[in-house]
């Protein structure tokens, strides 16, 4: 299976490490057991996996920062208030997805 190139942000560095966190909008479609399969060509650096995800809605990712944390350097306050700024149209049920990737090595 070739690798699909993927452009992830680099937020508190997190693609430094083995395995990091990446918080974004939910997908529209049903996430399926292959996308989990998938290798990813992350920033044309290295592969990676996509080992879980994680569903929660704009408003509960308000009281996570053990995920927040390590995705972005913020504690989830912070980060709400940030996102919000860049994404206002955003509601408190706005499904977010919280992604953890291994990279393969």
């Amino acid at each position: 299976m070739e690798a699909q190139k993927l452009k992830l942000p680099n937020e508190n560095n997190c693609l430094a490490c083995d395995a990091f966190i990446v918080i974004n909008f939910a997908p529209k479609d049903f996430v399926k057991e292959e996308d989990l399969k998938r290798i990813y060509f992350i920033n044309n650096e290295f592969n990676a996996q996509i080992v879980d995800l994680q569903i929660l809605s704009f408003d509960q990712l308000n009281v996570c920062s053990h995920i927040t944390l390590p995705a972005t350097g913020l504690e989830a306050h912070e980060w709400r208030l940030l996102w919000k700024q860049k994404n206002p149209a955003i509601k408190p049920e706005t499904k977010m997805c919280v992604y953890y990737y291994k990279k393969l090595k």
